[in-house]
């Protein structure tokens, strides 16, 4: 089978391969700096030193003794069985925290999962497949999430009970209401000291009538008051970990996402955060809470943030969101989403101290540095370390010292043009781009936005692009062109501002560059490069033949196809 994957991805692969290759002979810039920030910025404390995996490490904690670990679970969330290829990603995530745990030679006591493992009674027969299979007879205790209870998704409303009735009575307890969703899990380490973990699930996560809230019954949030003024009077100094799939409102990474424009007049936002176990939660200090949802990247180091209590974002095993507003995504689903996969490995050790490890569970690789908690004390000073007071000591992307180029290829007798530049330097890495593109004389806009960097894609910073390369499109030949291009932490610190110009000449040729990629679509359905730059990755996808129609001309091309949602193909250089 030939190489034509569509026409989609020939144009993509002509606007952002050939740019790999300036033409500076027909192109001119004069590149300025403007000084000055905008955004948070500061300096990172003294005490922090660069990890190896490109995030500043904060200051030592006052005990964690990863060799005196009495206690170590996971928590996942949001595996979605129902999504094409999310059984697999099952599978691999199970793995990968097996093999965490025993690099580190310690003994996993509990899986805990905050929601949206499936929507259907079949699926759930599928998940306990696949955890007996792969869990190692590690305890399992979950709560429910949107998908799993809402009626609105597959037509089937699941319940504790819908659970219980698959995976059978070995996976409860009498402490578990199955009516309302609340559940206590009580884990003894080997010095006789208890741990604790409270699961309490929403009601409903709302509608059209009610303002789209994420309610909870009035027995479960005065049953959570009460187990954590027990459970914390007993032990004020040991951590509570509270589970649930929303999040808690104004805390960690995503936690005040207002996303009406995809739900239409579905009310304020608020189907993806809670505001009703804030009071509640605010009186113990030892709680740290885990909640899914929202799929957000879980190395962005907002993932985690500290006030009267702890929040974390637990990612996703399914794939990976964000918030709206970026050009390299559609609506909250960035480039590449799919590919990523996320959760942490949670350790305690005899002083009560905490080590998170946050991974990436599709290959292993730790997302970040790990965040630790100190043992919890009465002045909440434990509560400090990652607050919101972090943004006051970030330190802002420098694009210092970069000179961008302007690459121009002809393609059917238009001129196409692509920028690219050294990625700028960060404390932590840069999370966007903001870059402008104009007709310099009659300020037409060519191209504005923001874009994403790869930061959410690859773990290990060392393997990220070192350049960002953008299609510009259509340029007219004699013509100028300004641009600006800032960088934008996670924080929102920005950079300086690069400005700069170009001319296209008016006898540019267009002669293309070699190619950089040659896709062959192979009879046994499969797809290789035959220069070895790329691999062809496909996920749920398949390799097809369809009839296209282009300038009134129809051939049939061979190509991914994708019959599904959730299908998909991954070209990775």
């Amino acid at each position: 089978m030939k190489k034509i994957i569509s026409l989609f991805l020939v144009f993509a692969m002509v606007f952002a391969v050939v740019a790999c290759t300036p033409t500076s002979t027909t192109v001119t810039t004069e590149t300025t700096v403007t000084t000055g920030t905008t955004g948070t910025t500061g300096t990172t404390n003294s005490t922090g030193t660069t990890s190896t995996t490109g995030t500043v490490t904060p200051p030592a904690p006052e005990g964690f003794n990863e060799d005196k670990v009495v206690l170590a679970f996971a928590a996942i969330s949001d595996i979605h069985i129902e999504t094409s290829g999310s059984d697999a990603k099952f599978r691999k995530a199970l793995q990968t925290i097996n093999s965490y745990v025993s690099g580190r030679n310690i003994a996993l006591d509990s899986i805990v999962i905050a929601g949206d493992i499936c929507q259907t009674t079949s699926q759930i027969s599928t998940f306990k497949t696949i955890y007996e299979q792969y869990a190692n007879g590690t305890k399992l205790f979950f709560t429910l999430g949107n998908h799993d209870q809402e009626y609105y998704y597959q037509k089937e409303s699941l319940s504790l009970t819908s659970f219980k009735n698959v995976l059978g009575d070995k996976y409860f307890t009498e402490n578990d209401n199955l009516a309302t969703g609340d559940r206590y899990m009580s884990i003894t380490d080997k010095n006789g000291k208890a741990h604790h973990f409270l699961i309490i699930q929403p009601k409903s996560y709302g509608n059209t009538t009610d303002g789209d809230k994420v309610s909870f019954h009035d027995s479960s949030i005065a049953w959570l008051d009460a187990k954590l003024a027990e459970i914390t009077a007993a032990d004020p100094e040991a951590y509570v970990y509270v589970f649930t799939h929303a999040m808690i409102a104004d805390t960690c990474y995503g936690s005040d996402l207002d996303v009406d424009a995809l739900y239409g007049n579905k009310g304020n936002g608020s189907y993806w955060y809670t505001g009703d176990l804030t009071s509640t939660l605010e009186k113990y200090p030892q709680v740290v809470t885990f909640s899914g949802h929202l799929h957000f990247p879980i190395n962005d180091e907002r993932s985690i943030m500290q006030d009267k209590f702890t929040s974390i974002g637990t990612g996703s095993v399914a794939n990976l969101a964000m918030e709206e507003g970026y050009q390299n995504a559609a609506g909250t689903r960035p480039d590449g989403y799919t590919s990523v996969s996320s959760g942490h490995v949670v350790e305690v050790d005899a002083n009560g101290n905490v080590r998170i490890t946050r991974l990436n569970l599709a290959t292993g690789e730790n997302f970040g540095t790990p965040w630790t908690l100190d043992t919890p004390k009465e002045d909440g000073s434990h509560l400090t370390k990652y607050s919101k007071d972090r943004a006051n000591t970030n330190t802002a992307p420098s694009m210092a010292g970069i000179t961008p180029t302007i690459s121009l290829v002809k393609v059917n007798s238009n001129i196409i043009a692509a920028l690219s530049f050294d990625v700028a330097t960060d404390d932590s890495f840069v999370h966007h781009y903001i870059i402008n593109v104009q007709n310099a004389k009659s300020n037409a806009v060519l191209i504005r936005g923001k874009w994403l960097t790869d930061f959410y894609l690859i773990a290990n910073p060392e393997n990220r692009a070192k350049t960002f390369q953008l299609s510009l499109g259509r340029v007219l030949a004699d013509k100028t062109y300004k641009f600006e291009i800032t960088a934008v932490d996670s924080w929102g610190a920005k950079s300086e501002t690069i400005t700069g110009s170009f001319t296209v000449s008016d006898t540019f040729d267009g002669t293309l560059p070699e190619a950089l990629v040659d896709i062959d679509f192979n009879a046994d359905g499969t797809a290789t490069d035959t220069k070895g730059t790329a691999s062809v990755t496909l996920n749920g996808a398949t390799i097809g033949t369809q009839n296209v129609k282009f300038n009134g001309v129809t051939k049939p091309m061979v190509g991914i196809s994708s019959t599904k949602s959730g299908d998909s193909g991954t070209l990775t250089f």
